[in-house]
């Protein structure tokens, strides 16, 4: 691998793309796509199913505690966790099987060759779209300088920093992670010095000049009862 310029990591992307895209070949396009749709309709129909199914779950279950679990994790949970499951597991398996019914009619057709070979295109880009995720939480993980010298050096590095800046962009702001784990660790190690700090600065503050901190004398000094007195002097129809 050394003599064609290529890594570890190399093999492994190109691996990963090929066999998710023949595995997408062998099946079909309308399959694939199909499959998809079919997981992303039982999350949302579990989403949506739960609050309907909840109140008979949660009186299934009943109140005594559960053995084994019981001591973990209440009975309202359990109840929740076994309802999305049912929901989730049922609806997946009747979106499956009309999945496969309507990828056998096309497989059967004289849209195979077209299937087959658009099922190819879908599996490679699903491919390239999982190491893309992969490299993306490593790179969170690690930065580029702390990674190891197989994947900062890899060929296919360059394509798949731009996967993950594409995926990043895509994303929710509510999913943007926060500071990588080794910068939690430097920021935590900042903050007990931060506070020696503070502390020290607290037992042995700076001197100051001599009497910066002396309160002033309350009531008028002798010069400004002396210039009261001849203002009133200079004015005695005031006074009257």
């Amino acid at each position: 691998m050394d003599e064609l310029g290529i890594t570890i990591a190399d093999v492994i992307v190109i691996a990963a793309i090929v066999v998710s895209g023949f595995l997408a070949f062998s099946r079909g396009f309308v399959h694939e796509v199909l499959a998809v749709a079919a997981w992303i309709g039982a999350i949302v129909a579990t989403m949506y199913g739960l609050p309907h199914v909840r109140p008979f779950a949660r009186q299934l279950v009943g109140e005594e505690p559960l053995p084994v679990v019981g001591d973990y994790v209440s009975n309202e949970i359990v109840a929740d966790v076994a309802a999305c499951a049912v929901i989730f597991v049922l609806t997946l398996t009747v979106l499956s099987m009309l999945t496969g019914s309507v990828s056998s009619r096309v497989r059967d057709s004289q849209l195979n060759a077209l299937d087959r070979s658009l099922g190819f295109a879908f599996g490679a880009l699903r491919g390239a779209v999982l190491v893309s995720l992969v490299y993306l939480g490593i790179e969170w993980l690690m930065p580029p300088a702390q990674q190891p010298a197989w994947l900062r050096e890899a060929r296919s590095a360059p394509l798949l920093q731009a996967g993950a800046d594409m995926l990043r962009s895509v994303a929710p702001e509510s999913l943007e992670p926060g500071a990588r784990p080794s910068e939690k660790v430097v920021q935590s190690g900042r903050k007990p010095l931060e506070t020696d700090e503070v502390l020290r600065e607290m037992m042995s503050p700076e001197p100051r000049a001599p009497g910066a901190d002396r309160p002033a004398a309350d009531g008028y000094s002798d010069r400004e009862r002396e210039q009261l007195d001849r203002l009133i002097e200079s004015n005695p129809g005031r006074n009257q």
